[in-house]
């Protein structure tokens, strides 16, 4: 991660896609991904996001040792989550305190269509977190909540004033397994 984290800071400007699929983040990976993405985006002269950040549209995390610490330091990062289409945090133990930080950041995931937090310890606590803010992810078309021991309480969470589950008109896939498995990450 290190390696990745000073190519970004050097300008790497290019960089569409990065998957760190199970390579060991973890909390202090995820602040200095943070900060080289702040910087580089500081170090811009025009504010654009999509010139003063990575083009950087996926962004796989998954299986590693993320916890709450990695989403504060990731969602704190406005620079990124902006531009990102996918994010995959699947298999981490992000809890419910997690859950509640990444969903103060999904405001700014205006064009993010696919989220993936399959066995992330969520539970139903984490679920009512994320629940409201999706509802701010217009473009969203894939959401997977699989394998977090969710239950009828973490579905009710979803549900709107009468009692509807309601997402966003754009969603097309939905991964909501309520299966309770002891994934590596719980």
């Amino acid at each position: 991660m290190r390696a990745i984290i000073l190519a970004i800071k050097n300008g790497w400007r290019g960089l569409y896609a990065l998957d760190l699929s199970g390579v060991g983040v973890d909390d202090n990976d995820c602040a200095g991904f943070a900060e080289s993405i702040n910087e580089l985006r500081q170090q811009s002269a025009c504010h654009v996001p999509c010139i003063a950040a990575p083009h950087m549209e996926h962004l796989r995390l998954s299986n590693n040792q993320i916890g709450v610490d990695s989403v504060f330091s990731l969602g704190m990062s406005s620079s990124v989550f902006q531009n990102l289409s996918s994010l995959d945090l699947s298999f981490n133990s992000i809890g419910p305190g997690g859950a509640s930080y990444l969903a103060s950041s999904l405001h700014q995931c205006r064009v993010l269509r696919s989220l993936d937090l399959t066995c992330c310890g969520l539970g139903p606590t984490g679920l009512e977190k994320i629940g409201p803010a999706l509802t701010m992810c217009s473009s969203i078309e894939e959401l997977f909540f699989a394998c977090n021991n969710i239950g009828d309480a973490g579905i009710a969470s979803l549900a709107d004033t009468s009692g509807q589950v309601s997402f966003p008109a754009s969603l097309q896939i939905l991964g909501m397994c309520m299966c309770v498995c002891t994934c590596v990450c719980m």
